[in-house]
């Protein structure tokens, strides 16, 4: 079979993320408070741009997730638990 084209959906082409990504936020926000971490939900937001920024591209939604959890949590063992864990209980598809 030839290939006619491809497409490429390049983030809320297609469907609007950006609620997803609001939840996802919201509890990552939680699970660090209940991680110790002290931060206000206001200093969260207001850093997740730069934080995005700066990660490693490629990795999908994980990729994000760990990049986050990361810049609040030093433990790399801790962040590689509550990265798993999203991916086992949090019904997303973390590729």
């Amino acid at each position: 079979m030839r290939l006619e084209w491809i497409f490429f959906d390049l983030g809320s082409t297609l469907t609007d993320e950006g609620e997803f990504m609001e939840y996802l936020f919201r509890r990552v926000y939680e699970t660090l408070k209940t991680q110790g971490v002290e931060t206000t939900w206001e200093f969260f937001q207001n850093n997740l741009p730069r934080i995005i920024k700066q990660r490693s591209y490629g990795g999908g939604v994980r990729n994000v997730l760990r990049a986050v959890v990361s810049f609040f949590i030093k433990e790399k063992e801790t962040v590689e638990r509550i990265v798993e864990e999203y991916k086992a209980n949090a019904n997303l598809n973390l590729k």
